[in-house]
């Protein structure tokens, strides 16, 4: 019972942390987007 519950625990982190991941990953992807098109305009 309790193992099952740890590794219900352990999905749960690894679905919060992939989903985290990419989010920063999306950030970052747009934020350099963002930077390359203030440098061309300038």
């Amino acid at each position: 019972m309790s193992g099952k519950h740890r590794k219900g625990i352990e999905a749960a982190v690894k679905r919060l942390f992939l989903g985290y991941s990419w989010k920063m990953c999306y950030v970052h992807f747009v934020r350099n987007v963002l930077i390359q098109q203030n440098a061309g305009k300038e």
